[in-house]
């Protein structure tokens, strides 16, 4: 029995870049199984403002030349996890 699916690709282009691509096949769920995934686990994680004492990586902070997308993006990292490997 055949089934229609779409295929969503997008990209976010940086200039000649590629900064993020995502790739996502849509499909009629199958009514006769359970769902994979019930719940987001990671939604309370991630909550919409960032935690206090962040700042944020925009116009005149050190790192504002190599994250590019500090222009258009509001980006803070924990500074407490973000170190060199």
């Amino acid at each position: 029995q055949g089934r229609r699916v779409s295929l969503i690709d997008v990209e976010l282009n940086q200039g000649d870049r590629t900064a993020l691509r995502a790739a996502i096949t849509m499909g009629t769920p199958e009514h006769h199984v359970p769902p994979l995934l019930a719940v987001n686990p990671v939604g309370p994680l991630m909550t919409p403002e960032p935690p206090p004492g962040l700042e944020p990586i925009g116009p005149g902070h050190s790192m504002a030349d190599i994250v590019h997308l500090a222009h258009g993006c509001d980006i803070r990292p924990s500074l407490t996890t973000f170190s060199p490997r």
